[in-house]
């Protein structure tokens, strides 16, 4: 609970719109409450001081590594991206299941045995509400299960915060602290070469035109930009692809080796001038057989040279395309 509190107080300066979202403190203290009534019940019923919480502690770190991720139960949520949401059904099974648990705990009743002789009657006096309470976690795993997954998709926001001037790119208002850095970005894509490139009028963060538009808009992947830089690049490309008549996707001997390598060293080209700098050392991935040194190398010649380098690929792409 301590650890809630201080990650919510140190995010308030950088949060946007709508935070904190209570769900997700629902859902933290939901768990807490859970785990924390199961270990006062094992400790109700069992004698010893040590066996007690190594059963319920480290039976809840099993169940939680197990089988606790979203995809599963889900109790926890590892991430809390903005175009999605706590499903309101799911966090109310899982706060009905706490406060079941809360509640047995409460009522629990300690129950030891005086005396071997009535062993028969510790058995049944105990036996009854351990067999009750195992099939109590039965029907709340299988209620957790029912109600899965945990998170779901958010509506599109009908207000986002985007840059100004053309083109836009536009944020959930949860990431406005990334606003200044989109506004960069959107200056440098002004000043790309002319003439080699169509830009579209506006980029969108996920989620904010829905499930349609999932693989065409970027995403903030660790809360870097470098992974959006590459979403434009790639729409950049995409929009600046001849569509004329005789024009095609390449296919057969039109795939060249000339027309890969050229397609692949423009997206990343585009995503460091887009970025302002190179790919971070902890974002990996990239096109296969691009040389990026010798391309960062390219990001501090003359704006002529660049536009040279580029141009010779752009025609290469031309050719593959149209013939």
């Amino acid at each position: 609970m301590i650890g809630i509190i201080v990650a919510s107080v140190v995010s308030l300066a950088t949060a946007g719109s709508g935070y904190p979202w209570p769900s997700y403190l629902l859902l933290g203290a939901a768990l807490l409450i859970g785990f924390a009534s199961v270990g006062h019940i094992a400790g109700s019923w069992i004698k010893s001081q040590f066996t007690a919480p190594l059963v319920s502690g480290f039976g809840s770190l099993i169940l939680i590594a197990w089988a606790g991720s979203p995809t599963a139960l889900g109790l926890y949520a590892i991430t809390g991206s903005p175009f999605q949401q706590v499903s309101p059904t799911a966090l109310t099974a899982r706060c009905l299941v706490a406060v079941i648990l809360a509640t047995a705990a409460i009522l629990v009743q300690r129950r030891f045995p005086v005396a071997n002789s009535r062993m028969r009657n510790k058995l049944t006096s105990r036996g009854v509400p351990m067999a009750a309470f195992c099939a109590l976690l039965v029907v709340s795993v299988l209620g957790l299960e029912a109600t899965s997954p945990l998170q779901e998709d958010r509506a599109g926001s009908p207000t986002p915060v985007c840059t100004g001037g053309n083109p836009k790119i536009c944020l959930w208002s949860e990431d406005q602290k990334y606003l200044a850095e989109a506004n960069s970005m959107a200056e440098r894509m002004q000043k790309l070469p002319a003439g080699s490139f169509v830009i579209p009028e506006a980029f969108f963060e996920r989620g904010l035109r829905g499930r349609g538009h999932t693989y065409q808009d970027f995403y903030i992947l660790e809360g870097s930009m470098w992974d959006p830089s590459e979403t434009l690049a790639s729409g950049i490309l995409y929009a600046s692809r001849p569509s004329g008549p005789g024009c095609s996707f390449p296919k057969g001997p039109r795939m060249t080796e000339n027309f890969r390598t050229s397609d692949s060293e423009l997206l990343v080209w585009l995503s460091m001038r887009i970025f302002g700098g190179t790919q971070p050392s902890d974002m990996h991935g990239g096109p296969p057989g691009v040389d990026s040194g010798a391309i960062t190398q390219l990001l501090s010649q003359p704006e002529d040279t660049q536009a040279k380098w580029v141009q010779e690929r752009v025609e290469a792409i031309h050719r593959a395309y149209c013939g």
